[in-house]
């Protein structure tokens, strides 16, 4: 499978992100994305003001921490900076990753400095994963890792902010977010419906992430505090759960 994204020119702090992260622990068991996507559609996410992003159940990364191995040099002179600042800038620490060598990597990230298909400046194809639809290490058996990012030859020209938006872009996808601009949505509160609007990952771009790093907190925007998905749509409210308590207005306290 390869997710693209169309060419263009053109909520709470890294701190609080960091301090949850640490403070709620991210599992790193098994899970499926196939409930969530049944549920977090593209039309919903276009009809729901309450969030705007779509699952899809396709292989994605297992925990919050991907390793990476680069194709050569040139893409990691041009791409490196882009990549580092996705992850801590872009993401808020919320994702992570790994130089590695090519038997403990997840991820190729490539460039293609001949080739520039109209209107695409990037794609994550997704090749693989394990019975529990996980990126596994190393090349396996259908010739390549289980996923990558292939940068096009325009890309190279890109500004360092256009650079980040793209990596930070083709990262969501190794998570499991989809686009919502390939179904028409195209101008949703999202950096997978606008996706060089905005410098950083969105509220409810976040509010994805945590459902592909299965630790599905929420933010909705109103500044009383986190709610907890128990299941996809549901919150948990007037109830403990997973060692928090959460009021009648779904928010911990």
């Amino acid at each position: 499978m390869k997710i693209k994204i169309k060419f263009a020119k053109g909520i709470f702090s890294l701190i609080t992100i960091v301090i949850l992260t640490v403070a709620f622990g991210l599992s790193a068991s098994a899970h499926t994305l196939q409930a969530w996507a049944n549920y977090y559609t593209p039309n919903h996410a276009n009809s729901n003001s309450g969030y705007r992003f779509t699952i899809e159940n396709w292989n994605h990364m297992n925990g919050s921490s991907i390793n990476y191995v680069w194709a050569n040099n040139t893409t990691q002179t041009t791409f490196g900076t882009a990549l580092s600042q996705a992850f801590s800038s872009s993401w808020g620490g919320m994702i992570s990753g790994s130089n590695t060598t090519s038997a403990n990597a997840h991820l190729r990230i490539a460039y293609d400095s001949i080739t520039q298909p109209t209107g695409i400046a990037a794609i994550a194809p997704i090749n693989g994963g394990d019975a529990n639809k996980h990126f596994r290490q190393g090349l396996q058996s259908h010739g390549s890792h289980d996923s990558g990012i292939l940068f096009y030859m325009d890309s190279a020209n890109y500004s360092a902010d256009i650079k980040k938006q793209l990596t930070a872009h083709e990262l969501g996808h190794l998570w499991g977010i989809e686009d919502l601009y390939r179904h028409g949505f195209t101008n949703l509160e999202s950096i997978y419906s606008q996706p060089y609007a905005y410098n950083t990952a969105t509220r409810h771009d976040k509010n994805a992430m945590y459902i592909g790093l299965n630790n599905p907190w929420f933010d909705d925007g109103t500044g009383n505090g986190w709610k907890r998905l128990k299941s996809p749509g549901v919150f948990a409210v007037n109830e403990w759960h997973d060692g928090y308590y959460f009021n009648s207005n779904g928010y911990w306290t």
